[in-house]
């Protein structure tokens, strides 16, 4: 429970950003913001991991990368959607 718990954490954490983003940000950078986004949390999420290395005990972990990334992805789903309904 302790780990299921750690990663819904973290998961809330990169949705929360991902909405935040894609809400405040203006149409026309949407695109870039969603692409550069992902890599940005790719890099920090896969950066945290390989730091662990170094802590006694603790193993780097994939997962936590991989939930990282669907949760940010989550927050851009419908996004064509909207912006095809803007053009017509």
């Amino acid at each position: 429970i302790v780990g299921l718990a750690g990663i819904l954490w973290s998961s809330w954490v990169f949705l929360g950003i991902g909405y935040s983003v894609r809400f405040l940000s203006f149409p026309k950078y949407r695109r870039t913001l969603m692409w550069g986004g992902g890599f940005g949390v790719f890099c920090l999420a896969f950066g945290v991991e390989w730091l662990q290395r170094s802590i006694p005990g603790r193993s780097p972990d994939m997962t936590d990368v991989l939930i990282a990334m669907v949760a940010w992805s989550a927050a851009w789903v419908g996004y064509d959607q909207q912006s095809q309904r803007g053009r017509s």
